[in-house]
């Protein structure tokens, strides 16, 4: 997405120079970092027996939500293009619904 808003030309500049879609890409970016961090987290906890099973089931449903909103943000700022399977963003939003309603644990 980032490689995508910083090549891609409207009104005379790349649209990554609008504030609009700076936000949108640092949004994406914060929540896939909060949701390595609390992996990593959890795993080393689980690692050293001091995590349970209902907190990696939060974890997961939590990291399957946030990973749903990602894309949908990484589909929005490709605009158009983002529901082709040209630039990959839509075969992830696909992999990502099926990750949610197999492993996130909401609508159980």
């Amino acid at each position: 997405t980032i490689a995508y808003t910083t090549k891609r030309d409207a009104f005379g500049s790349m649209i990554a120079s609008n504030q609009l879609m700076q936000e949108k890409l640092v949004r994406a970016t914060a929540m896939v970092s909060s949701m390595y961090l609390l992996a990593e987290r959890v795993t080393k906890d689980f690692m050293q027996g001091k995590c349970s099973l209902p907190a990696i089931s939060m974890v997961k449903a939590y990291n399957t939500r946030l990973g749903r909103e990602v894309v949908a943000i990484c589909r929005e700022s490709l605009g158009g293009n983002g529901i082709l399977l040209d630039h990959g963003i839509a075969s992830k939003f696909c992999d990502i619904e099926s990750t949610y309603t197999c492993e996130g644990t909401y609508d159980v």
